[in-house]
């Protein structure tokens, strides 16, 4: 049997052995036992023969055939064994652009392959509109597919073993996507929504009064958002793979500090061309921005530090300055989109009190900057 919670346990139904057992003969009788011994002295027969859950696996199952007639009797064996399932993990959803916006594009179904495949072998992919085709391994659908259902349609998927006949189904979504992107800036228009609210127009991560779905350097650290969204492995542009190099989870164009080695990207420039891109020190082919190996002494990041608690936080938290400052002291709130959130304040020479009481459950960061100078440190809210 093919495994339902692939724990190599089920529920056999014995008795469909019983024909090839002894065919038509009504005079024969079939037991069933887990041991041999048991089988000759016809004792502790198995009971449940219609829904047997096997001990083992594999397991050997003994067969006792009695003639009701002559009391003789004869023994034979099989095994049973749960084979298990092939595995698909979460599938993503497959966007492709609709380029005339009426609902419906062309879709390589194809290029889902290798993810539901993940190196399993002798496995086979087929596509469905409905379950109940996938279960049943019927009206596989070709690629490339247009979806039949305007804008969003849900995808069947079954992936079977061809060496023991086992299946798994699940699902994924494909939708016909607007990829209007007013800035040519390589993320889309409804991308650029970071505050996920439905207004393009309050979204500046970088706080210079443009919107990001205007501007082509959203995180404004002199890096286009179109070559830190650029990735040969990845999607297309227009579709653009998350590229977060330092792991912070804020995506590279939304992050102004790309390799997280506390110099701002746009300090990083040290031919001083204006250009981060083409500034490779050690000369290994890898920018010095997203090298954290490689952060040069420059004069304006000599902030020092500060401490932060409580972290994780409930509610107040207290940075204490380990550095002097003047009156021009920012402090910033942002998500892991670079979205600035609200919190009231109070600052003294030394010392900053935030509440965060507001904020919900996650990771924010706390940005601390005087004049073009800035620190940053991770704040988590329970």
């Amino acid at each position: 049997m093919c495994s339902n919670g692939n724990d190599g346990f089920e529920a056999f139904d014995l008795t469909i052995k019983n024909e090839e057992i002894i065919g038509p003969n009504a005079n024969l009788v079939v037991s069933y036992y887990v041991t041999q011994i048991d089988a000759v002295n016809d004792e502790n027969p198995i009971t449940n023969t219609t829904s047997y859950v096997n001990l083992t696996n594999p397991q050997t199952i003994f067969v006792r055939v009695g003639d009701a007639v002559t009391e003789c009797f004869a023994l034979t064996d099989f095994d049973i064994m749960v084979r298990e399932l092939p595995l698909i993990e979460p599938i993503e959803s497959l966007l492709t652009c609709d380029e005339n916006n009426d609902g419906f594009a062309l879709f390589d179904l194809t290029s889902k392959d290798e993810e539901i495949i993940n190196e399993q072998n002798s496995v086979i992919v087929t596509y469905h509109e409905t379950e109940q085709d996938a279960n049943n391994g019927t009206n596989a659908i070709l690629s490339p597919y247009t979806n039949s259902i305007a804008f969003s349609q849900t995808i069947y998927v079954s992936l079977s073993n061809v060496e023991t006949g086992c299946f798994s189904v699940s699902s994924f979504t494909i939708e016909a996507i607007d990829c209007t992107d007013a800035d040519s800036d390589g993320v889309i228009d409804s991308d650029e929504d970071i505050n996920d609210n439905g207004n393009l127009d309050d979204d500046d991560t970088d706080n210079d009064d443009i919107p990001n779905y205007l501007d082509d350097d959203d995180d404004g650290d002199a890096v286009d958002t179109i070559d830190e969204v650029t990735n040969s492995a990845g999607r297309n542009n227009t579709l653009h793979p998350f590229i977060d190099t330092d792991g912070d989870t804020i995506e590279n164009y939304l992050d102004d500090d790309d390799d997280g080695d506390d110099v701002l990207t746009i300090d990083e420039d040290y031919n001083n061309n204006g250009d981060p891109t083409d500034d490779d020190t050690n000369m290994n082919s890898i920018p010095d921005y997203l090298e954290s190996s490689v952060a040069l002494s420059v004069n304006n990041v000599n902030l020092g530090d500060f401490s932060m608690y409580p972290n994780p936080a409930k509610g107040d938290i207290t940075i204490k300055l380990n550095f002097l400052h003047t009156n021009n002291l920012k402090i910033r709130v942002f998500d892991v989109h670079g979205k600035t959130i609200s919190v009231s304040n109070s600052v003294s020479l030394d010392e900053i009190n935030l509440n965060t009481s507001q904020l919900s459950s996650g990771l924010y960061f706390i940005e601390i900057k005087s004049g073009s100078n800035k620190l940053v440190q991770k704040l988590i809210k329970e």
